[in-house]
């Protein structure tokens, strides 16, 4: 979103969930090995987090930083993919 801020047509999105199905996401659509899975993952969010807190200055999920966010756990990544998609189009 910071990249993109100064573009009227960017919509920012944050998309979250809890670590179970993080870890269930990436074992059956990635293929992933479930050995060391949660510290991998964990890991990563942690360098996101400090990458985008560094270079915007902004704290990374902070609801404030984005047009929407979404628990994907709540309503499942197809429908978080349908409402993006309206949105993208609504913004047009």
């Amino acid at each position: 979103n910071h990249v993109l801020e100064k573009f009227d047509d960017c919509i920012n999105i944050f998309i979250y969930s809890n670590i179970e199905s993080k870890i269930k996401r990436a074992v059956e659509e990635y293929k992933l090995d479930s050995n060391n899975i949660e510290k991998i993952l964990k890991e990563r969010d942690k360098l996101r987090e400090k990458h985008y807190n560094y270079y915007t200055g902004k704290v990374w999920g902070d609801a404030r930083n984005y047009h929407a966010c979404f628990n994907s756990d709540f309503i499942g990544i197809n429908n978080v993919v349908d409402i993006i998609e309206k949105m993208a189009i609504k913004k047009k």
